[in-house]
């Protein structure tokens, strides 16, 4: 596991991030959108972004959540 940021700007104009340890950049996203998923600003098509220290990547959460769900 590694410990990730996910960041994400909101339709609100501010940033926000969370911390998570994670196997792969999608299950960083996934679980982001699962603390993120019961906010005002949260659509679930946002793209964030992970990074693992130096290194970063863009993900669509609706890509993170078809991984997970299979869907």
């Amino acid at each position: 596991m590694r410990e990730c940021t996910v960041s994400v700007a909101a339709r609100d104009g501010q940033t926000y991030r969370v911390a998570v340890k994670a196997e792969s950049l999608f299950d960083a996203a996934s679980q982001a959108a699962g603390q993120w998923g019961r906010l005002w600003w949260y659509q679930g098509d946002e793209v964030v972004e992970v990074s693992d220290g130096a290194r970063r990547w863009k993900v669509r959460l609706d890509r993170a959540r078809r991984w997970r769900f299979g869907h």
